[in-house]
């Protein structure tokens, strides 16, 4: 990763706890959407990260990820200094994990400012996300006590996202806004009314903040996580600054018993003087099905030689797991999905996720687990 940093005080939080259990049979226990290379020849992981440098430096950027995912990190990020890669013992959702990590970029450095982003989305192009997120830091310079979100103008009536409810303009930034409210993922005639109205913005889940400020959230908001906060607490009276938290014996134990709970839940959600910058010169996606795959610009069709088609309307064909002589052929359907690797074929309707969750449940109760 080359470094083109800004500030010598903007740390990256990046999590990589995203199963994708939509995007079965590409999605899998041992290699899940982070590590997965959904928008080229570069793993999602791995675009995060390059995509962060112009905000920071390479020793600024912090992952957030299960232990048991430590050396897919290493072969995809092997510049990532090994301080900087926080290895969860049990998966908690996003609170805890943001909890812990502003703990530790705050042990480093009391003024800092973090930027905290999923390591699993879609953006391009990237120089006028990395300019919103620019905005945003200033904001929080300006106001620390401010928590900035990145809010992605709504292109469509999508019931694929959670929206914010924008009020007025911020005086310090034409294009912030205080946050009104957070309505989770609507109906499709609820969208429509979000997007007819115009105050409304897709969530990102991409937010900006001081880490002093986030941690005193946590001890002020998150009422699910206070037993988690107290605990880390005291165990950074404990820990040398120069080393984690999870080198403690105790820190395993701590960790395992916290809630599992989002951080928009526990915190950003209850939180009074919240923004939203509003972001719509960059495509976003979180990539969370086939269906938003499908909708990334310069999809490539599928290669002819491989894929045949007879009388087919609206069918999605990912073919990665194919042979160099295997030809895919489909006549006389419509509406449909088709997920071909190297182990594993899945046909489904199109825009059905709960087909494909149902399936993956179902190889749980067959105990196939070399397929999941």
């Amino acid at each position: 990763m080359q470094e083109h940093s800004d500030a010598t005080n903007v740390y990256v939080v990046i999590m990589a706890g995203g199963s994708g259990v939509r995007l079965w049979p590409e999605s899998r226990q041992n290699r899940p959407k982070p590590f997965l290379k959904l928008c080229g020849d570069k793993s999602l992981l791995r675009l995060t990260a390059e995509r962060m440098l112009p905000l920071t430096t390479q020793d600024r950027v912090v992952l957030v990820v299960a232990q048991r995912f430590a050396q897919l990190v290493r072969e995809e990020l092997p510049e990532l200094p090994e301080s900087n890669l926080l290895l969860e013992p049990s998966s908690h959702n996003t609170a805890p994990c943001v909890l812990w990590a502003a703990m530790e970029i705050l042990r480093r450095d009391p003024n800092a400012s973090i930027v905290v982003a999923p390591a699993d989305h879609f953006v391009a192009p990237e120089e006028p996300f990395v300019q919103t997120l620019r905005d945003a830091l200033e904001l929080v310079e300006q106001e620390p006590q401010r928590v900035a979100l990145l809010g992605v103008a709504p292109t469509r009536p999508s019931n694929a996202y959670g929206y914010i409810e924008c009020g007025e303009t911020l005086s310090s930034h034409p294009d912030a806004y205080r946050v009104l409210s957070f309505r989770e993922k609507p109906d499709v005639t609820t969208a429509l009314e979000y997007l007819a109205s115009g105050r409304f913005l897709w969530n990102s889940g991409l937010f900006v903040c001081k880490a002093r400020r986030i941690v005193e959230l946590f001890q002020e908001h998150a009422r699910e996580l206070q037993d988690l906060y107290r605990d880390l607490t005291a165990l950074a009276r404990e820990v040398d600054t120069d080393r984690s938290l999870a080198t403690s014996r105790k820190f395993e134990s701590i960790y395992n018993a916290a809630a599992n709970i989002s951080v928009d839940y526990a915190v950003l959600e209850r939180v009074q003087n919240a923004a939203v910058l509003r972001a719509e010169r960059f495509n976003w996606s979180d990539l969370g099905s086939f269906e938003a795959l499908e909708q990334l610009p310069n999809q490539r069709a599928p290669d002819d030689a491989r894929v045949m088609t007879v009388n087919t309307k609206n069918v999605y064909v990912r073919t990665a797991g194919q042979g160099a002589n295997k030809l895919l052929a489909l006549a006389n359907l419509e509406n449909i999905l088709v997920v071909d690797t190297p182990d594993a074929i899945m046909i489904v309707p199109k825009g059905d996720d709960q087909a494909i969750r149902s399936l993956v449940e179902r190889l749980k109760e067959l105990a196939l687990e070399e397929y999941l």
